[in-house]
């Protein structure tokens, strides 16, 4: 296992702190999701083989990440839980797992809250990478819900930009998706400069086959929602490369 960006980037939560819940009443399953996830360095982890011992587990853990198996033993709907899970809390990542690889199922689990589908069928690589994929993501998405810079906010929740002005009035547009976490994670490391690189290896991961150009278009579309609001985009690009917000 090597450095994380939640490592290297002060302020963030480190890999011991993050707390993962795994909903799963097949202990080889579970076993061989403990192993991956102890291989990629985060060993919090709880367990519960079906939906009434999760529930209590999850209001006593309060996890960052669950991982829940669709089909729960006791006539049990896994996608219930998703959905009472993600009622609870928003900001929390939810995978959901199961032997069955219809497109229906993965749409269910979707709309009911979860953030990504993996069938049991998968090889270990790419659970691992998509386990790590949404691990790194949680330090970022876990952070201070609200961040501010100057006259402007940022609300990470709901992704509300709002630009104060004069005389008590102000200014509010979305941004959503990947523009929000750029924005936010900027806002709150302000001062310190990012490559295209670093951001997409941030936010899309390093096993993502894609072209650091997803991040010029990500900042082109924030830029050109201050710009339609009248505003000054907190993002500038630093002498040398980098994206930056400058501190206060």
């Amino acid at each position: 296992w090597c450095e994380t960006e939640n490592d290297i980037i002060p302020g963030l939560m480190k890999a011991d702190e993050i707390r993962i819940l795994v909903i799963e009443d097949n202990p080889n399953w579970v076993n061989k999701t403990r192993q991956i996830l102890r291989h990629l360095g985060y060993a919090n982890v709880r367990t519960a083989a079906n939906a009434e011992e999760a529930r209590a587990t999850f209001k006593e853990f309060d996890p960052h990440l669950a991982v829940v198996d669709i089909m729960l033993p006791e006539d049990e709907d896994g996608f219930d839980l998703i959905k009472e899970m993600r009622d609870a809390d928003p900001r929390m990542h939810i995978i959901a797992v199961s032997a069955l690889e219809s497109s229906d199922y993965k749409s269910f689990g979707i709309r009911a809250g979860a953030d990504d589908y993996i069938a049991k069928t998968a090889t270990i690589t790419e659970l691992s990478d998509r386990l790590e994929r949404h691990l790194k993501r949680i330090p970022l998405d876990m952070a201070e819900p609200v961040v501010r810079w100057r006259n402007i906010s940022l609300d990470r929740m709901s992704g509300i930009v709002r630009c104060e002005k004069s005389k008590g009035k102000s200014v509010t547009f979305p941004v959503d998706g990947y523009e929000k976490r750029i924005l936010g994670f900027l806002m709150e490391n302000q001062g310190e400069a990012f490559t295209s690189r670093e951001l997409h290896d941030m936010f899309w991961g390093k096993e993502e086959l894609r072209s650091t150009n997803v991040v010029l278009l990500r900042v082109r579309a924030i830029r050109g929602k201050f710009d339609a609001a009248g505003e000054k985009c907190p993002i500038t690009t630093r002498d040398g490369g980098g994206y930056v917000v400058e501190q206060e």
